[in-house]
């Protein structure tokens, strides 16, 4: 997204509703077939981190999570912006630094304003653009002066995506538990057995980016 300069994402809420992990400690031990509790911690260790790498090369949110993200300016003219973590359910808000005032501004991101694609008919990534005949407004050249605020992830786990994404987590996560005196030795990822393969096995759900 080189149209709006360097950006940070960041994690704020899990939806009310949904845990912080797509997969249940549950899912993990059975699949593993792990009796007893004591290594409970560990496991929810493990599914926490092999999610967030899954979502790193994905660009997906396994579950709905609202994220904060925050970005040096807008594009250019009616330019849409990509949203960084799919799929799409809302945008909650805009707001930015105004360049004639100095003060914070907010966008109305319903009825009119800006117009906000929500994954219409499959596209992905959720894209959103000022309304027709309206751009972008001015923003005064600091660092973040832009923020939006929008939630993204899987509301249905039965998604054909979000279910492959399931079955990946659990081998993911399995092998991290089988090798874990190799994780806790201080193994990167990619020097784990399998992670090629793992990695070769998500490409298909990599969400392209109109904008690379």
């Amino acid at each position: 997204m080189h149209n709006i300069g360097r950006y940070a994402l960041q994690k704020q809420t899990a939806i009310a509703g949904y845990t912080g992990t797509l997969l249940s400690l549950e899912d993990l031990k059975l699949h593993s077939r792990i009796d007893g509790n004591a290594e409970d911690p560990i496991l929810q260790l493990f599914l926490t981190a092999v999610q967030d790498w899954i979502e790193g090369i994905t660009s997906r949110a396994m579950t709905p999570t609202q994220y904060l993200m925050t970005f040096d300016r807008f594009p250019r003219w009616q330019e849409p912006i990509e949203f960084p973590r799919s799929p799409l359910i809302s945008l909650q808000s805009i707001s930015y630094l105004d360049l004639f005032t100095g003060t914070t501004q907010n966008l109305t991101v319903s009825g009119s304003g800006v117009q906000v694609i929500c994954n219409a008919n499959g596209r992905e990534p959720g894209r959103v653009a000022p309304v027709y005949e309206t751009y972008w407004p001015r923003t005064l050249p600091v660092i973040d002066a832009c923020q939006m605020v929008f939630t993204a992830g899987y509301a249905d786990d039965t998604d054909p995506t979000c279910a492959a994404l399931k079955v990946i987590m659990l081998k993911l996560a399995s092998t991290w538990y089988e090798f874990r005196e190799a994780v806790s030795g201080g193994l990167s990822v990619a020097e784990l057995p399998g992670a090629a393969a793992f990695q070769a096995i998500l490409q298909p759900y990599i969400v392209p980016s109109f904008g690379a």
